[in-house]
């Protein structure tokens, strides 16, 4: 009788940690997606996409600094998203 006790106990001390852990997450994943500054920063990284791609066309960097430009732009997308 002990054993099953204590497996019921541990059965219901794990559960209560996956829902503790797992509700915030979720809720902060619809957040981002709905956030209303999100349009905002999606507009600015491509605003900084075009600005990459004329001052490479236009010949004031070089394709060695507009890739790494891109790099870093994508670095900022993964983070805000």
């Amino acid at each position: 009788m002990r054993a099953s006790s204590s497996r019921h106990i541990c059965t219901f001390i794990i559960c209560s940690w996956v829902i503790l852990f797992a509700t915030p997450a979720t809720a902060n994943e619809r957040w981002g997606q709905n956030h209303p500054r999100r349009a905002e920063a999606n507009a600015r990284l491509g605003y900084q996409d075009r600005r990459i791609h004329q001052e490479r066309r236009e010949g004031e960097i070089n394709r060695a600094q507009a890739v790494n430009i891109h790099k870093q732009v994508r670095q900022i997308r993964r983070e805000e998203h």
